[in-house]
């Protein structure tokens, strides 16, 4: 009901897909294929498991976008991070391989973007301990990836804050949640006036100014949200 509900209250709201660069000749045009990846808490009361969430982008344009519950009960966040990285992995394989039948290229490596540290540290580290034999399958195809001459997929670190995949792995507030669907979904006017609150959000106040024009500053911009919002 929810779902249908938000479906029929945006109707000018659709898939955004905007390249940022032009493309004369594909057949010498290097393609950049990228993805983000997340995980949440075990949510599931009864078996504990996390909810995945990936999207992949070509030439900055989603074209994959799912969230699904994990088939294994990850004992840690780093390892259900890890989970999530390698079904994203593979979605931006499938893709690569694609491409490269038709005959395009693809710029490499490919990035790969995670919210957690520990799982790209033991990506990059190829030592094995006690509490994580039991994932080194998972460990290894990413490690492989990255250790391929050229490399062909990269973990880079990607804060929370700024991780978009959150919306797909958990219920959100309004505004993060608008913050992070502007990246899947928009139409002008909204993409306009979620631009123009990021701009102002973004606008620091200089030191020099008193404490009462700091607070002015902060009483326009929850008013410009709330007329624009």
């Amino acid at each position: 009901y929810l779902t249908m509900n938000y479906c029929l209250a945006t109707p000018n709201r659709g898939k955004f897909m905007k390249p940022k660069r032009h493309c004369d000749d594909p057949r010498k045009f290097k393609f950049v294929l990228h993805g983000t990846s997340d995980s949440d808490f075990a949510k599931d009361p009864i078996k504990r498991r996390r909810v995945s969430g990936r999207v992949t982008y070509l030439e900055d344009c989603p074209i994959t976008t799912k969230s699904n519950m994990q088939n294994v009960t990850a004992l840690s966040s780093c390892e259900a991070e890890l989970y999530s990285a390698t079904e994203c992995a593979q979605d931006l394989m499938y893709q690569y391989r694609l491409l490269t039948e038709i005959g395009l290229q693809v710029q490499l490596p490919m990035i790969l973007n995670v919210d957690n540290r520990g799982a790209i540290d033991l990506v990059n580290n190829w030592s094995s301990g006690g509490r994580t034999r039991h994932i080194e399958c998972k460990q290894f195809y990413l490690r492989e990836l990255k250790e391929n001459e050229p490399p062909i997929i990269v973990l880079k670190y990607k804060p929370t804050n700024l991780n978009e995949v959150d919306t797909l792995t958990k219920n959100l507030a309004r505004r993060e949640f608008e913050k992070c669907n502007k990246h899947f979904v928009g139409d002008d006017e909204y993409m306009m006036k979620l631009n123009e609150v990021d701009e102002l959000a973004a606008a620091t106040v200089p030191s020099s100014e008193s404490k009462v024009e700091k607070q002015l500053m902060k009483k326009k911009k929850a008013v410009h949200w709330k007329k624009n919002g």
